[in-house]
């Protein structure tokens, strides 16, 4: 126990030797908890303290114990060293800076406080990022010793990252007054020079820096060369040379005063203008390095800008002979040689520098360049010859040696007694390195032709016939092709084509082919003529008229409209003047329907434009496409002022800007716009639609209805009969209560109006102006005037039905209507419309229905769509209690389009009149299917449900089925060939039971039971099928089929079973009802296989029937089988409907088998007695029918279709109540 301190030693001892340190702390722990003074608690929490800091190493804890040391004695220096040395290792900063603010709280000494405060800072800007608190700290430190060195390093550095330099500058000044004169301050000024010239931005601060260093030390190198630098960028040159001379002075190395007195010169030279100085500058240069070649090419330079040639030389002179580097003494006698030749005007001086050179090296091009011109001034033409040999000899540029060439071979020409050359020579060596050179070989040619050298001639046309250079061998093809030309060979036009192809800018071969093309009348040769010859016009206008003509030959004689659109653009880019151009582009890029394209071309070449009616035509036609095709109003508008700008006065575009205006709603715009054009006083139609335009925006846009006034009065003085103006003039009247007035002009309007729509729209203006005067017979007989002319349904036919009151009225109408009838003839319009519009009247109005029903009769053969004039007299006749009628117009009607819900329940309608309720249950079976069957249609269906196979037995014979299929004598022969080959079909299709997972004694037999072969046999029973099997099989993926067996056999999925009965009829049905008829083949075999069965079948007493069908090997072995299969007592009456089969017109199998599929479904669909159960069996039979309904469902089926004509026709409903379907 700490009570116990032997005890509590021996204990601490013992667990410091083990090692077991928290069993100590814990120890220590109990004793300052119960030591009885301070003293004696501060003691075992610093032995806490030194045991987590020192040997668990865990300086959190140890700081913690420290500051409880603390609670404990405030003061006590010892814990707050250890506190800071702890809370420093355990990175916790924040309480660092804690401890050492304390402990500058609790010292005197000065020098303390300041060096903790300092220590404090730096932990708040090194490790907290607090830059503000070791700012504080800093600024604290500075206020107690303001020459506190570290304390103004630390704020130079925080500044520096904070970019503060203000108060980095304002640290340097502070650190400056503590430095003492001499290299330190320098650096210091130098510095803070940098910051003021790059942080700051303060020039004329950092100069002073600069100049305050080099006061110091004026031989500063860095300070010289920033000031240096900052005077020139301020063009400061009189300081700049000062500092200069002053580096200069200061500078004991040859090569820096060199550099230096180059740079001296320099600005003394280009900045200074003092060329007297520079000169002295340069030479000190030299003094101090003699081969400085700045210094060297600057003093050349000066004496040749003042003209000091002598000098010059000298220098040169000087400088060929002392310089070690043969280049450079090569370089010194070149432009001595120049000097000489050039500026002294001694020749011969100048051979004399240029021949020196060329013994250091011979093949110097400058030199032999240069001597050129020179033995030519002093006649040495030997040695010119000789020259140009060399170069040849030595020239890299086969170009250039050519040139040497050429220029030896004509001085040889010319000064032959001088050279002693011979030019063919020289001529043969151009040509040995190029082959193709066209003055080579004009000059052999002319050599030959004057020596009378035929085998050189000969080489000659062989060379241009071979040559490589296309111009060239484009020359000798036009040559060519011009020989064929003449001599009316077609391989001219060839020889002009591959002419272009070397040269396509041969004029003379291109108008060859132009001239073959025209005469030929070739189009391909035509535009690619035009375009060739454009490519070389050189008159814009020209190039464009060949444009446009080779675009007219692609457009309409090739239909090469990208290659006619490309010329036509080529052709406005050269003449942006060009209508044809334009005109043509335009027409192109409407029907390309590439407005935007237009736009941005047209916009293009009336900018371009010369010619201001081009000009202005161009950005009109461009208006038109922005606000018409592009929707852009604004750029329309802006497009036209262009033209304004150049023209205020062009009438076209002022009207079509306000009609801009107007679509833009800027109304007063607009009105301005035509006040300029009427002002302008154009010629009388501008000025006529000018007022017009002017009316309708004073009127309807601004509510000025007596300027309106005045400009239409203007428009009739232009104009009496001009119907617009009438027209508005009299809605104006009219809205301005002048009755009678209005009244007038509307007769003159209609005086005026010469077509039948523009008089009928008169007419019922006049017609209601009468009505608002109160003249009612003169209303009625303008508006029956109109309907002559508008006929039924227009607005002139609405407002009279609205006014008529009496039959006589009626009739007046009833002939009105007559009238527009032979007008409606005579236009060769469509009469129904008419004939509906009179049968309601004679019914409705005039009581007359038989003349109604004539009427309708009549119409229907006349009108181009019966359906609407089939509908109405259907119901009259129902109306009229002629009901059978009614459903023989209803069949015809439905006949043509099932989809007529309306026609449906009318059919309905008729059977109830006439007491067959089961015909009325089925004549509304169809709206469940097109979805527009009412809630009591669909009541009225359930109370009376489908009887599925409800027919009576053996009411179906063969041949009333036999008499539903379709007619003619191929049809028929068939139909009775294919039934007599049924008994031998089981020898060549056997059946394929395996193929549905199935063996012979899966058949099911009567005995069994099963409900599948008990519906089979009760359809069978029907339809007179005596024999057959059924097969179950469960082959997913497989549906209903039938195997041509003896007797057939159908193979039924397992599934049919869980269908409703109605579904199980119609599916059981179709094969049976096949068989019945002996064509249950068909619902085996494609229409090919059955066509190939019956032409085999043939083949015995016609060989060849059949041929191309299939291969002659396969009918000729089917033939034998068929013969082998068949009975002996079925093979004579094979041959003999076989016989008739080969003499009957050909067969269309695909269309005669589906007809019989047809045929067949419809039965089955009597039999189910469901016509929607029928019809969801069909959707699962055809994928693309599966997700479809209603209407779309029966649009999409011509074999619904087909079996909704049939449900309820005459021979359906026929069939129905021959077999009993149709009880109840």
């Amino acid at each position: 126990m700490p009570g116990y301190p032997t005890s509590f030693k021996a204990l601490t001892r013992l667990l410091s030797d083990s090692n077991r340190w928290r069993e100590l702390v814990e120890l220590y722990e109990r004793a300052a908890d119960q030591a009885t003074s301070v003293e004696h608690a501060i003691t075992p929490l610093m032995k806490i303290g030194a045991i987590y800091e020192d040997r668990l190493g865990e300086h959190a804890q140890a700081a913690h114990a420290y500051r409880r040391v603390l609670d404990q004695n405030a003061d006590h220096i010892t814990a707050i060293h250890a506190l800071q040395r702890s809370t420093e290792r355990a990175g916790r900063y924040a309480e660092l800076v804690e401890a050492l603010e304390l402990e500058s709280e609790k010292t005197s000494d000065q020098q303390e406080i300041v060096a903790l405060l300092h220590r404090a800072g730096e932990v708040l800007d090194e490790h907290l990022s607090d830059r503000d608190g070791a700012l504080a700290r800093f600024r604290r430190v500075l206020g107690i010793d303001p020459r506190y060195a570290p304390a103004l390093v630390s704020l130079g550095r925080i500044y520096f990252r904070a970019g503060r330099w203000e108060d980095l500058l304002e640290m340097y000044n502070r650190e400056l007054e503590l430095t003492p004169r001499g290299p330190a301050a320098v650096a210091l000024l130098h510095k803070m020079g940098e910051l003021s010239e790059e942080r700051v931005g303060r020039d004329d601060d950092a100069v002073g820096y600069y100049r305050r260093a080099l006061d110091i030390d004026p031989h500063h190198a860095p300070t010289l060369r920033s000031l240096s630098e900052k005077l020139r960028e301020r063009g400061d040159w009189e300081d700049l040379v000062r500092v200069l001379e002053l580096e200069l002075s200061g500078t004991t190395k040859a090569p820096a005063k060199a550099r230096v007195g180059y740079r001296v010169g320099e600005i003394y030279e280009e900045r200074l203008g003092e060329v007297d100085r520079a000169v002295h500058a340069y030479e000190h240069a030299l003094a101090a390095v003699p081969n400085y070649r700045p210094a060297i090419d600057a003093l050349a330079r000066l004496r040749a800008e003042r003209k000091s040639w002598k000098k010059l030389v000298h220098d040169l002179e000087r400088e060929a002979a002392g310089a070690t580097d043969r280049a450079i003494a090569m370089s010194a006698l070149l432009r001595q040689g120049e000097v000489w030749g050039e500026e002294l005007g001694e020749p011969r001086r100048a051979i004399s520098c240029y021949e020196k050179l060329l013994e250091h090296d011979p093949k110097h091009l400058g030199a032999l360049m240069a001597l050129e011109p020179l033995y030519r001034r002093t006649g040495a033409w030997d040695a010119l010859a000789a020259n140009y040999d060399t170069l040849a000899q030595n020239l890299q540029d086969p170009g250039a040696r050519i040139a040497a060439l050429r220029e030896l071979a004509r001085l040889q020409e010319h000064r032959a007694q001088a050279t002693g050359g011979d030019p063919r020579q020289t001529y043969t060596a151009i040509l040995e390195a190029a082959p193709d050179d066209t003055i080579a070989l004009t000059a052999l040619e002319a050599i030959a032709l004057e020596r009378g050298d035929r085998q050189l001639l000969a080489e000659v046309d062989r060379r241009l016939a071979e040559s490589r250079d296309k111009a060239i061998r484009s020359v000798y093809l036009t040559r060519l092709a011009e020989s064929l030309e003449t001599a009316g060979r077609p391989e001219a036009i060839d020889a002009y084509r591959a002419a272009l192809v070397a040269d396509p800018e041969n004029l003379g071969a291109t108008r060859g082919l132009s001239r073959i093309a025209e005469r030929t009348g070739d189009p391909v040769a035509l535009a690619e003529a035009a375009r060739r010859e454009a490519n070389v016009a050189t008159d814009g206008e020209v190039a464009a008229e060949l444009l446009v003509k080779s675009a007219r030959v692609r457009a309409r004689r090739l239909d090469d409209v990208a290659g006619a659109t490309k010329d036509l653009e080529r052709a406005l880019e050269l003449s942006p003047d060009s209508v044809d151009a334009a005109v043509h582009l335009s027409e192109i890029l409407v029907r390309q329907k590439a407005p935007g394209k237009l736009a941005d071309l047209l916009s293009r070449a009336a900018g371009s434009a010369s010619q201001p009616a081009r000009i202005a035509a161009l950005w009109n036609r461009v208006a038109v496409i922005q606000a018409d095709d592009l929707d852009n109003l604004p750029g329309a508008i802006s497009s036209l002022n262009r033209v304004l700008r150049a023209a205020p006065n062009h009438v076209p575009t002022l009207r079509s800007l306000a009609r801009l205006y107007s679509r833009d709603g800027q109304w007063t715009e607009a009105v301005n716009l035509l006040s300029r054009v009427v002002q302008l006083a154009p010629d009388r139609d501008v000025l006529r639609d000018a007022h017009l335009d002017l009316a309708e925006l004073w009127d309807a846009r601004l509510g000025e209805s007596s300027r309106a006034l005045v400009s239409l009065q203007a428009v009739l003085a232009l104009d009496t009969e001009n119907r617009e103006a009438l027209k508005r003039l009299s809605a104006l009247q009219e809205r301005e209560d002048k009755i009678d007035q209005a009244s007038e002009t509307a007769l003159r309007l209609v005086k005026a109006s010469t077509s039948d729509a523009d008089r009928a729209e008169a007419l019922l203006h006049l017609a209601s102006i009468e009505g608002r005067r109160g003249d009612q017979r003169a209303e009625l007989d303008a508006l029956l005037a109109a309907v002559t002319l508008e006929g039924p349904a227009s607005e002139s036919s609405i407002m009279l039905k609205a006014l008529i009151e009496t039959p006589t009225e009626w009739e007046a109408y009833d002939r009105a209507m007559q009238k527009y009838l032979d007008k409606a003839a005579e236009r060769g319009d469509d009469p129904g419309p008419v004939y509906l519009e009179l049968a309601r009247v004679r019914q409705d109005q005039l009581q007359k229905p038989q003349s109604a029903v004539d009427v309708l009769l009549e119409g229907i053969d006349a009108a181009r769509d019966p359906a609407p004039l089939r509908t109405e007299l259907a119901m009259r006749l129902r109306i009229a209690g002629r009901h059978a009628e009614a459903i023989g117009e209803l069949r015809t009607l439905l006949y043509s389009d099932v989809l007529r819900p309306e026609a449906w329940r009318d059919l309905a309608r008729n059977f109830d009149a006439l007491g067959r309720p089961a015909e009325s249950r089925l004549s509304l079976m169809p709206l469940v299917l097109l979805d527009a069957a009412s809630d009591a249609e669909l009541g009225h269906l359930a109370t009376h449900p489908p009887r599925p196979a409800a027919a009576r037995a053996g009411s179906l014979s063969a041949e009333t089925l036999v008499a539903l299929l379709p007619k003619g004598g191929a049809e028929e022969t068939a139909v009775e060939l294919l039934a007599t080959l049924a008994p031998g079909l089981p020898k060549l299709y056997p059946q394929d039971l395996e193929a549905f997972g199935l063996v012979n004694r899966d058949r099911i037999t009567s005995r069994q039971g099963h409900p599948i072969r008990a519906l089979a046999e009760r359809i069978a029973a029907v339809v007179g099928v005596e024999e057959f099997e059924v097969y179950v099989h469960r082959v997913r993926g497989r549906g209903l089929a039938i195997e041509l067996t003896n007797p057939p056999s159908l193979l039924v999925p397992a599934q049919v079973a869980e269908l409703p009965v109605a579904q199980q009829v119609f599916l059981l049905a179709r094969p049976l009802i096949a068989i019945a008829l002996g064509l249950h083949p068909v619902e085996k075999l494609t229409p090919r296989e059955v066509e190939v069965l019956l032409a085999s079948a043939c083949r015995g007493v016609a060989p060849g029937f059949g041929t191309g069908l299939t291969s002659e090997d396969f009918l000729a072995d089917q033939a034998k089988r068929i013969n082998k299969a068949l009975p002996r007592r079925s093979r004579k009456a094979v041959e003999a409907i076989a016989a008739r089969y080969v003499e009957a017109p050909r067969l269309d199998f695909p269309r005669w088998s589906d007809a019989v599929g047809r045929v067949c479904l419809a039965v089955a669909a009597l039999l189910a007695d469901d016509l929607e159960s029928c019809v969801e069996v069909m959707k699962t039979s055809e994928r693309e029918l599966a997700d479809l309904s209603g209407p779309s469902l029966i649009r999409s089926s011509s074999t619904i279709r087909d079996l909704l004509r049939f449900w309820v026709s005459d021979a359906g409903v026929s069939l129905r109540a021959q077999i009993g379907m149709l009880e109840g």
